[in-house]
Order: C-alpha cells, then structure tokens, then sequence
C-alpha cells in the first residue's frame, strides 16, 4: 500500500508553516488515503463501542474521549511522526518537544458547546496569537 503519510517535499511543510502564522491554522486536505481513514475508524472502534462519556459538563456529557492513539495503533504513531506533522512542529515548539495529546473526541448529536478555553497555555508565545 502506498501511504499519503510518506515523506513530503520541504516546501510543502513550509507552505503549511507560513499558511499556520498567516491564518493561524492549516487545514491539510487528503492527508491520509482512504484506507488509512478506515484504518484509523477500525482501530477506535472498540474504545468508542464501549461508550464512555464526558464526566461533566466541561468534557461533555455527549462526547467520547479517546487518549494516547499512538499506544493503540501504529496508524497513529504514523500520524504523530508525519513529516508535514513535524515540520509544524519544529518551526513552532522548543527543541526537544513531547506530544502529550493525542486523543480523538467523538462529539455526539445533542452535546452542548463547550466554552471558549485555551490548552496552550504553557507554551510561551504572547498572546494575541
């Protein structure tokens, strides 16, 4: 199988750092393959069969949380270690950084917003970002 996860051109990570500090986000289209979605559904789906929701509120009573992907299947340690992932990563983070999140947030019909909180907060970039 040929991966969309396989090494990318140096410029393309860097169309998508520049894209991050013009726009403050990136959205990468057609990141993975379609059998690398069906691979990463297959591999959630006894977590998310089991039904665990939010605790409260803040989590949220209608949504599943699923933490450390790359420990439950190598798609997501692929994902974690992509070139263009990493690419983003080094021109933002300190040397030596460590991903700390992974997880994948299913949010279920009738779930209410959630108020607007930051989970960066002990990175040191100023604010307005």
């Amino acid at each position: 199988m040929v991966s969309a996860m396989a090494a990318v051109a140096p410029d393309v990570g860097a169309r998508d750092v520049a894209r991050m500090r013009e726009d403050g986000f990136v959205v990468v289209e057609g990141f993975l393959s379609p059998s690398e979605v069906q691979e990463c559904r297959v591999a959630l789906a006894p977590h998310l069969a089991r039904e665990l929701f939010g605790r409260n509120s803040f989590e949220g009573l209608r949504t599943q949380r699923v933490y450390t992907l790359p420990a439950l299947a190598p798609v997501f340690a692929r994902l974690a270690e992509h070139s263009r992932v990493l690419a983003i990563c080094d021109a933002f983070l300190q040397p030596n950084y460590l991903l700390t999140a992974a997880q994948a947030i299913c949010i279920h019909p009738g779930e209410v917003a959630q108020g607007v909180h930051y989970d960066d907060s002990f990175y040191p970039f100023p604010r307005p970002r």
